[in-house]
């Protein structure tokens, strides 16, 4: 077994020896809490709150500011930009009531526009519930049905209006609670599949492109 690692000092070589012992500074949490894995951390958030200060300030704030503020005579932007200034008040003990504007402005504006312009997919769901028990094979009605019975059953575990010692409520109620779980428990599974790969992935680099065993 041969190790060909990159050059440290090359421009190909340095950004993949940064990656990968930051790959294993991350993987030392794995046996305990120690200060590589704190210094890594800390970097990341760093790297990542600079990137994105960056990001937000030449592609939004700076151009605002320079083509149509006073490039194009909008001074009306004057007033978000005002408001969004009223935020850093949290800052200031006397004034901290001042970020309560930009808040509620913010907060209901996003409610506006999420229900407008984002309320498609959430009805999409609530009509694909309603199926239909014409299908031309027995397997297909069988899944329609037992997809309706587990729809009927998750709503009856939220009815907290009726009383669950009446039986039907009560066994219904269970059945409801069992698909709720079943439900929670493939999305867990599949959370767990989706950070099983991602930590395959960083293996296959740190094999891979840093130490060069894969080929």
């Amino acid at each position: 077994m041969s190790f060909d690692f990159p050059s440290l000092l090359s421009a190909d070589g340095a950004p993949v020896w940064a990656a990968a012992l930051c790959t294993l500074a991350i993987w030392t949490f794995l046996i305990r809490d120690n200060p590589i894995y704190r210094l890594a951390e800390h970097v990341m958030v760093a790297l990542a709150a600079g990137w994105g200060v960056g990001y937000y300030y030449y592609s939004y704030i700076h151009p605002v500011i320079t083509e149509e503020l006073i490039g194009q005579g909008r001074w009306f932007y004057i007033i978000p930009i005002i408001l969004g200034l009223f935020l850093y008040t949290r800052f200031i003990p006397s004034v901290s009531w001042l970020a309560r504007y930009p808040m509620s402005a913010y907060i209901g504006y996003g409610a506006g526009y999420y229900l407008a312009f984002n309320a498609k997919p959430f009805l999409s769901q609530v009509t694909a519930s309603f199926v239909s028990f014409s299908q031309p094979a027995f397997t297909g009605t069988l899944n329609q049905i037992v997809f309706f019975i587990c729809i009927l059953a998750s709503l009856v575990y939220f009815f907290f209006t009726i009383s669950k010692e009446r039986p039907a409520m009560g066994y219904a109620s269970q059945l409801g609670k069992i698909v709720i779980l079943i439900a929670l428990g493939a999305h867990f599974g599949n959370t767990v599949l989706y950070r099983y790969n991602l930590f395959l992935g960083r293996l296959s680099y740190v094999l891979g492109e840093w130490m060069g065993l894969l080929q």
